[in-house]
């Protein structure tokens, strides 16, 4: 192989020699495969990147990473969470409406889990309030889920949660204003976190 070489690429094991800008060396490179003592039976590659050991096709297939389960996290009372609407039930009585423009919805936990509630079971039931997106994003401003005269509430399984501990701006869902002038807007470091569902 030749190429240009300048003198600063050639490191403290070449000898300091004066070469004029821009000349050129003749450099033969030898690449050869190095087999280790300890198991010369290896099966050796050359590549242009250095040595490869290879399986061979008697060789053994290579492990394959076992999938683990997703760790539900524990839920604190009170708090907000996405729900994928998916997996969700719509509400009994609830009205026909547009399609939901979110993969998942904004809800808020219940100030007090049922008795003998496990996070940690994906089919556990709990009951939530749900939240609207007035601007069809995560991103903007939500709005309290009325059915009638009240905020929409309904049993969802623990599995259907995506997103837990999901923060809010200060001043969201105000228990000093009525269900229809609450608003929540979403953290952005909590919609970074939003596993996108589709």
């Amino acid at each position: 192989m030749v190429g240009k070489i300048y003198p600063h690429s050639l490191g403290a094991s070449c000898p300091r020699r004066a070469l004029a800008p821009g000349a050129t060396i003749a450099v033969t490179v030898a690449q050869q495969a190095v087999v280790p003592a300890a198991s010369p039976a290896l099966p050796i590659a050359t590549a242009e990147y250095g040595t490869v050991v290879r399986s061979g096709p008697s060789g053994r297939q290579p492990l394959v990473r076992p999938s683990h389960a997703v760790e539900l996290s524990e839920l604190a009372v009170n708090s907000y969470a996405f729900v994928n609407i998916a997996s969700c039930v719509r509400i009994e009585g609830e009205a026909p409406r547009a399609p939901f423009p979110l993969p998942c919805c904004l809800v808020q936990l219940p100030s007090e889990l049922p008795a003998g509630f496990d996070y940690k079971d994906p089919k556990a039931v709990l009951p939530v309030k749900w939240w609207d997106p007035v601007d069809k994003t995560y991103e903007g401003k939500w709005i309290v889920w009325l059915h009638g005269n009240r905020q929409w509430r309904s049993d969802i399984e623990r599995g259907s949660i995506v997103l837990a501990n999901v923060g809010l701006h200060d001043g969201s869902n105000n228990p000093r204003k009525t269900l229809r002038q609450r608003s929540a807007r979403v953290l952005v470091g909590s919609l970074r976190l939003l596993p996108s569902a589709d």
